[in-house]
């Protein structure tokens, strides 16, 4: 075989081209398999985030067994149910701390915390409670009231409830009750609600009337409303003292509440209630009644005369089972129309069988 033939017996053997006798120029790819390569990559990649995920220490609060404190818990037993032989030795017992899971809490942090001894219980300031029937002011009017009184709602203008006998006076109006009509400015309504008033309709006539006299009222004008048998009661607010209440659409509500509860019952005495309707110093008081005894006579008479001294106009109204009867002579007339007449007001009479028509 000739020497010329050796580089072709090389390549037909599988070997490279590379002339025979030349170095091989290696590379990395001859120097690590690419399986290796791979692993050691991936090794890598693992490795680094083992070291990012590390539990961190940073030296906070806690970090020692000492730095922790042990806070005991208070059990607080269930209320025996009542009626047991238990309930009062229960209520009688102190609470005791009981063992129980303790629960660490960092020293340092709550040494930073306020003591709750310090701060507990806090005293809240004291609220004044409210009224039954609130209401607003004046219509048209804006509604001022005081932050520290809630009374103010039920008063126009947050102006202060006035006593008995104060003298505030709105515009002068006319106001019919029945047939009998007064004007001013502050109105009473003196009503006999003893048990005859239940014969005839009459309570329930006295009632429709009233209230569609209160409807004349103006709203910068003052009304009062008094029921009476053997004792009286009037138109008031929580436990505020009877006073003149200004003619406010709520005041004209708790007005008709107050007129429906109403119920016939009992005798008559008239004077105690007239006199509290004088110390409202009223410009017009009506005063209705069917009881023709016990009357009024000339000594009461003149001492109700001596009390209003020409100031409140009143006007009485006698519900009758029979026709008006009127004498000529003064003095055989009824104490109502005496009493009327002595004080610059007129008398009205009125049939209650009329009414049962109705």
């Amino acid at each position: 075989m000739s020497m010329s033939s050796a580089p072709d017996m090389v390549n037909q053997a599988g070997m490279s081209n590379v002339p025979v006798g030349e170095p091989r120029h290696k590379t990395w790819k001859t120097v690590l398999p690419s399986w290796l390569l791979s692993a050691v990559v991936h090794a890598a990649i693992a490795a680094l985030m083992i070291w990012l995920m590390r539990p961190q220490t940073t030296g906070g609060i806690g970090d020692n067994e000492s730095d922790f404190r042990n806070v005991g818990l208070f059990v607080v037993p269930a209320a025996p149910e009542a009626g047991s032989e238990t309930e009062s030795e229960t209520q009688n017992e102190t609470l005791e701390p009981v063992e129980s899971q303790s629960l660490l809490i960092p020293s340092k942090l709550s040494q930073e915390l306020p003591a709750l001894s310090n701060t507990l219980p806090v005293e809240l300031p004291e609220l004044k409670k409210p009224s039954q029937v609130l209401g607003p002011g004046r219509v048209g009017d804006p509604l001022a009231t005081s932050a520290n009184d809630p009374d103010d709602l039920i008063r126009p203008n947050g102006r202060p409830n006035k006593a008995a006998g104060s003298s505030h006076h709105g515009e002068s109006a006319s106001v019919k009750f029945f047939d009998a009509e007064g004007n001013g400015s502050r109105f009473v309504f003196v009503i006999d609600s003893s048990s005859s008033m239940a014969e005839f309709n009459a309570m329930r006539m006295a009632k429709a009337q009233l209230m569609a006299s209160l409807q004349q009222i103006q709203n910068d004008q003052e009304f009062q409303i008094i029921f009476y048998n053997t004792e009286y009661r009037s138109l008031t607010v929580r436990n505020d003292p009877p006073h003149m209440m200004p003619a406010t659409s709520i005041n004209r509500v708790l007005a008709g509440t107050f007129i429906d509860a109403v119920q016939p019952t009992g005798g008559t005495i008239h004077k105690p209630a007239l006199e509290l309707a004088l110390s409202f110093k009223p410009d017009v008081i009506f005063l209705l009644t069917d009881a023709g005894q016990p009357v009024l006579g000339p000594k009461e008479l003149q001492e109700i005369k001596n009390i209003n001294r020409g100031k409140t106009k009143i006007h009485t109204i006698e519900f009758g089972e029979r026709a008006q009867l009127r004498s000529n002579d003064p003095q055989a007339d009824n104490f109502l129309i005496k009493l009327a007449r002595q004080n610059g007001g007129t008398y009205v009479y009125r049939d209650v069988r009329d009414f049962q028509q109705r």
